[in-house]
């Protein structure tokens, strides 16, 4: 492929990545996580299709003429904004991924904590952990068979 395509493609391919990343964030600033979801497809294509356009792009600015000096800039400018949006998406995917492991952890720890078994009642009806039924983990049911 040439070169002046190989940029119009990589020019083609950073807007792409721009607007999506923006449309990620927004999403995950108003935990709209449907949104999120439905972008990720997308969102490992144009990474897939990036990272094989920019393997074949040139490093040297030198080997660049007249247009293509022009493209190469501006896919820097735009490389610039992606970085930007890249970092900013990385922060809001950490925080949210923080969020759900401590709700996690909340709930990994009431359950810890609940009894196991069903417990016992008392006399008046309520739940008693500290009697002998509900320390033995009796069942919940006794059968008396002499009727």
């Amino acid at each position: 492929m040439e070169t002046g395509k190989r940029l119009d493609d990589m020019l083609f391919i950073v807007n792409g990545l721009i607007e999506l990343l923006t449309q990620e964030n927004a999403a995950l600033s108003s935990k709209n996580l449907d949104v999120v979801h439905q972008l990720l497809d997308r969102k490992n294509k144009l990474c897939h299709a990036y990272e094989i356009r920019a393997f074949g792009l040139k490093q040297d600015d030198a080997q660049y003429e007249g247009e293509d000096l022009e493209k190469v800039e501006l896919l820097r400018e735009l490389g610039l904004q992606v970085d930007e949006l890249i970092t900013t998406n990385e922060q809001l995917l950490s925080v949210e991924l923080e969020v759900r492991r401590r709700f996690m952890d909340v709930v990994a720890n009431a359950v810890k904590k609940s009894t196991p078994g069903t417990g016992a009642y008392g006399a008046r009806g309520h739940a008693d952990t500290q009697t002998y039924a509900s320390r033995n983990n009796a069942p919940s049911m006794a059968l008396d068979e002499t009727l």
